[in-house]
């Protein structure tokens, strides 16, 4: 797990560790809370990547060749599946005051992996932000 030197992760019970907030994560849980009383919602974080990629194996003799796009989906996953563990605010519940992240069963882990990474081929990073509906 990833951490800051004054911020550590800490194990609070089983399963379940727990990180205070520094000044900077501190300003945005008040702001938030303020957002949240009054109903709107201020802050959408949106990535945006586009990849254009070739594959070649380890000692194919065969030029590169276009990645497929599942294959290509695939790997996508399991590179935000580790990030996940290595960075755990990625999927922490931000509160009032602290962090709380629980390590989670492989099927959750999954189900967290389909709800986060989502490919949207139709938008630019402009038109994608637009189009989220603006909840509190």
């Amino acid at each position: 797990m990833s951490a800051t030197k004054n911020h550590p992760w800490t194990l609070s019970s089983p399963g379940v560790y727990t990180q205070t907030h520094d000044s900077f994560a501190q300003f945005f849980a008040d702001w938030v809370a303020l957002e949240s009383e009054a109903k709107r919602t201020s802050l959408i974080v949106v990535s945006v990547v586009k990849i254009h990629a070739r594959l070649h194996s380890s000692g194919d003799t065969r030029p590169p060749g276009p990645v497929d796009g599942n294959e290509m989906t695939l790997r996508l996953k399991q590179a935000w599946a580790a990030m996940r563990n290595d960075y755990p605010g990625l999927a922490a519940q931000f509160g009032p005051h602290s962090n709380t992240y629980e390590v989670p069963t492989p099927q959750d882990a999954a189900i967290w992996v389909e709800a986060t990474f989502l490919i949207h081929p139709d938008f630019d990073a402009r038109g994608l932000a637009r189009s989220l509906k603006r909840e509190a």
